[in-house]
């Protein structure tokens, strides 16, 4: 993500879906904290991210005009917020398209 419009604390992770620590940028430490695979694309290409259900509400929530897609299916973006994290598949946050000439 290289515009700096896109601003959100992201720790690293490796492993998917399994109980992990991280430090955040403040230090602190986050343990147990259920993720999925979030793919964010812009005009600079994409980012592919493990993130948390807050973070990712956060990321959508800082892109009003970016398009959601769940499993590959357009959702609006509260959806996202109400789903069940256990089951949510990849994430994916597009640009959305406009037409015409």
């Amino acid at each position: 993500m290289s515009d700096s419009n896109h601003n959100i604390n992201v720790c690293a992770r490796t492993i998917k879906r399994e109980t992990r620590e991280c430090k955040t940028n403040g230090g602190q430490k986050k343990m147990d904290e259920l993720t999925t695979k979030v793919i964010f694309a812009d005009q600079s290409g994409h980012t592919t991210l493990e993130l948390t259900k807050d973070e990712t509400v956060d990321l959508i929530n800082s892109n009003k005009d970016q398009w959601i897609y769940r499993d590959n299916q357009m959702v609006p973006a509260n959806e996202i917020a109400e789903a069940n994290w256990n089951d949510v598949g990849t994430i994916m946050i597009m640009p959305g398209l406009t037409g015409g000439y």
